[in-house]
């Protein structure tokens, strides 16, 4: 008959597309916090060199008033051990000179003593 519709009203195949791209930004959210997690485990247990020697200079420079601090260098590797030492070396007005850190909570935070 003319003008008849079938029941129930047949509906175009859904495609899948949005279900594949849903399961690949899962995954990639997955690895990223896996990459995450195991990034902040092992950062938590040693200093970033390059932080604490941004950090010396800018305590040289903002705590002691000495302006002229280039080449700070801090050994990699140092383990966050509250009362631990260990020494930065850097260049104040040409000359080298050494600073002793010492770690002072297990957090990180540090202390930074005179150049000598």
């Amino acid at each position: 008959m003319p003008g008849q519709q079938q029941w129930p009203p047949q509906q175009p195949p859904k495609k899948k597309t949005g279900l594949y791209i849903g399961l690949a930004a899962a995954a990639v959210l997955i690895v990223a916090a896996i990459v995450g997690g195991v990034l902040a485990l092992t950062a938590k247990d040693q200093l970033d060199n390059k932080a604490v020697a941004t950090g010396v200079q800018k305590v040289l420079k903002d705590s002691y008033g000495i302006e002229d601090v280039q080449d700070v260098s801090c050994p990699s590797g140092q383990k966050v051990e509250v009362d631990k030492t260990f020494e930065c070396s850097l260049k104040v007005g040409g000359e080298s000179k050494k600073v002793t850190i010492k770690i002072t909570k297990d957090d990180g935070t540090y202390e930074v003593g005179r150049p000598s």
